[in-house]
């Protein structure tokens, strides 16, 4: 089982670099906007982290199951992946790999959302003069 093999190959194709590169700057609009925008649209309440996450979940409804299938699946719509059972006969293995490696991807961009929701929140407290209210998880 070789889930960077499967990681690599995926961004190594034009579609899968395409759908990386315009999800990330898809994800950094929305929480940009959306943390820097929110006091500005809502002058009286605290700028919030939970306005920008809902914000930036959105387009990570749409991004998530495109990546999911194109990583998992990509492989079977163009018949490469008859190259791919020559190298690792089981095919049980290559699934699991290739489900592996994208949970991997998925996790890191769900984690990379968060971080980009809650750095443009503190931005653009900062920017109004007022502190972001922190999230409830966080006591």
């Amino acid at each position: 089982m070789r889930p960077d093999i499967d990681i690599r190959s995926y961004l190594d194709t034009r579609s899968g670099l395409a759908v990386v590169i315009l999800s990330s700057l898809a994800v950094l609009a929305i929480a940009l906007l959306g943390g820097l925008l929110q006091g500005a649209l809502i002058p009286e309440a605290p700028v919030d982290v939970e306005l920008t996450m809902l914000a930036v979940s959105l387009p990570l409804t749409l991004i998530i199951p495109v990546i999911a299938v194109m990583m998992t699946a990509g492989e079977w719509s163009d018949r490469s992946i008859q190259v791919t059972q020559l190298q690792r006969p089981s095919r049980l293995t290559v699934l699991a790999s290739k489900l592996l490696s994208t949970v991997l991807v998925v996790a890191v961009v769900i984690a990379a959302s968060v971080l980009l929701s809650v750095l443009a929140t503190w931005i653009g407290g900062g920017l109004l003069g007022r502190a972001p209210t922190s999230p409830p998880w966080t006591g």
